[in-house]
């Protein structure tokens, strides 16, 4: 069977959880207290917590379980950690072919069936490992056993941050971050988006932000990809749909929104995502076709087939969606063909470069040409120059974004 993919952060978590001081050493006895309580409470035999390196999984506070170390090729938990945000539940390994030929569902003296896994983090939001419930007879959880494994997750993380080196800022940030999270503690800035031909305002993207205790302002570079890893970005999409689908809809015209949403929406085991769109646009009464949802690559390269139907269903709730950042990451221009966009936003990488480098000239007109032949609309960010808005007039560009047009701010009545 094929092996876990790798995080998108790998090396900078291998790093993390080296500097962390958990693989050395022995386990912290009160680890042992947890673990002992998953299996009582989860109603499961074996239950430990895992800390994934480059080459296996070593356990700390065993029940029942051998605690040699498993080659990572053979980890249950280094599948857990690609989604640090919910569990991963295997009902039946013996029947799931990811893991049907593992050794420890094969061998029979162990006959691993069922197995449940939350991701551990470190304090700088980093995946250490997992906290894990096992079983030799098939299963499932409950939502309140979830919700239970969940809770006794955070106290290993608790435990993880009080035994780790001083983390300094970022530790401080990430707990700060919970908080605003669970308060909604955000603010939204609005970007305008105008047509390129005349500059009359198209719409607006709501941006997030958020200022720390003190009255400091957290930059979005920091705090996002740090919301990302931590699983806390869920809270915050959440958040900023519900406050932006609330103002745009108190306005008197019919200006439209765009909204960016995690990946961590997409390959849930129930999706949840077309809900939350759909009970948000019921209750503020803003029309669906005012709503663009923004995504990146990154809910295609992750389960490209899972994508195709999962973005099918949010158009059938009448949104629009686009494809942002094109250009970066994996980008591919097959992804304009397979998948149901209405909108594809040229990153600013390559508009920086119009009117000076041929390659991100060739790029952008060869994209605008592709969109256009495909029924899709083209939306140049990071505009800042007339020469650069020139050359996207002259090319048909439909859309563009940029401090040309206007820096992030209040939304004007």
């Amino acid at each position: 069977m094929p092996e876990a993919a790798l995080p998108f952060d790998e090396a900078e978590r291998l790093l993390s959880l080296t500097r962390s001081g958990l693989l050395e050493g022995r386990a912290n006895r009160r680890i042992k207290g947890v673990t002992e309580l998953a299996t009582r409470a989860l109603k499961r035999p074996m239950a430990a917590v895992s800390l994934v390196t480059a080459d296996k999984q070593v356990l700390r506070g065993a029940i029942r379980m051998p605690t040699a170390p498993t080659p990572r090729a053979h980890s249950f938990c280094a599948h857990a950690i690609l989604q640090p945000d919910r569990p991963l539940i295997v009902e039946n390994a013996q029947e799931d072919r990811r893991f049907a030929n593992y050794p420890q569902v094969t061998d029979p003296k162990f006959r691993l069936r069922f197995y449940a896994g939350m991701p551990l983090r470190l304090p700088d939001g980093h995946a250490a490992g997992v906290l894990c419930a096992l079983d030799q007879v098939p299963g499932t959880l409950s939502d309140f056993q979830i919700a239970i494994l969940r809770e006794l997750a955070e106290t290993v993380e608790d435990i993880f941050a009080e035994q780790a080196p001083a983390a300094g800022e970022r530790l401080t940030l990430l707990q700060e971050l919970r908080r605003a999270a669970s308060a909604g503690d955000f603010t939204l800035q609005w970007q305008p988006i105008a047509r390129a031909r005349d500059l009359q305002v198209h719409g607006h993207e709501a941006l997030v932000r958020w200022t720390r205790p003190g009255g400091v302002p957290a930059r979005p570079d920091d705090f996002i990809p740090l919301a990302e890893r931590s699983g806390l970005i869920g809270r915050i999409d959440r958040a900023v749909l519900w406050a932006a689908c609330t103002e745009m809809a108190s306005l008197p015209d019919e200006r439209r929104l765009s909204v960016n949403v995690s990946a961590r929406w997409f390959g849930l085991a129930r999706p949840r995502l077309p809900g939350l769109i759909a009970q948000v646009l019921a209750s503020t009464g803003l029309s669906p076709d005012r709503l663009t949802i923004e995504l990146t690559e990154r809910v295609i390269v992750d389960n490209p087939d899972r994508a195709l139907w999962e973005l099918r269903d949010l158009k059938a709730i009448g949104v629009r969606l686009a494809l942002d950042d094109f250009g970066t990451g994996y980008s591919s221009l097959s992804y304009l063909e397979a998948y149901p966009f209405d909108i594809v936003k040229l990153d600013k990488t390559f508009v920086r470069g119009l009117g000076a480098n041929e390659r991100s000239e060739a790029v952008v007109k060869a994209v605008i040409r592709l969109g256009h032949d495909l029924g899709m609309m083209l939306c140049a960010e990071g505009v800042e120059t007339e020469r650069q808005l020139e050359f996207l007039r002259i090319h048909d560009c439909d859309l563009v974004q940029g401090y040309l047009l206007g820096r992030p701010g209040r939304i004007r009545p």
